[in-house]
């Protein structure tokens, strides 16, 4: 209520339309590199503020979510398993007793080539801020011998 009260939808529409995340002037250029160019910046200080300010209990779980969007993306994706089916995939690791986010990545697609051993790169990547004493629970898709064997202590 709040903010239909501050101001209208189609002033809102009008404020949004002025908003970047990134430098215009060079987004071409980072764009043949990089799927996630526009949005980069942004994600990366949001899931920096998110190990900042949060420390999570000993449980923690990976998983993969599925933000639903239908919009102009190259890295959207499709899965049929999901109820919003098409959208933007997460890797997110979070405390189970908050449900509160601890790190995020997001899955940009196929860079070219097929990723072996993907959960496996998954799971260190999202783990890595973090010490030995926690304990990870993870579906079979992260599930992996190399995971099993790594050591972080």
């Amino acid at each position: 209520d709040i903010f239909q009260a501050s101001f209208s939808r189609n002033r809102f529409s009008e404020l949004l339309s002025y908003v970047r995340f990134d430098d215009m002037s060079t987004r071409e250029e980072r764009k043949q590199k990089e799927k996630f160019c526009a949005f980069r910046e942004i994600f990366i200080a949001f899931a920096l503020e998110c190990r900042t300010h949060y420390y999570p209990c000993n449980h923690l779980t990976v998983d993969a979510a599925l933000v639903a969007f239908r919009g102009k993306c190259p890295f959207w994706v499709y899965m049929k398993s999901k109820p919003a089916r098409y959208g933007i995939k997460i890797w997110a690791i979070c405390d189970v007793e908050s449900s509160y986010a601890f790190n995020l990545q997001v899955y940009t697609g196929k860079e070219g080539f097929t990723e072996k051993n993907q959960g496996y790169r998954v799971v260190m990547d999202l783990t890595s801020p973090l010490g030995t004493e926690y304990g990870i629970t993870m579906d079979n898709f992260f599930t992996s011998v190399p995971l099993a064997k790594a050591n972080k202590g």
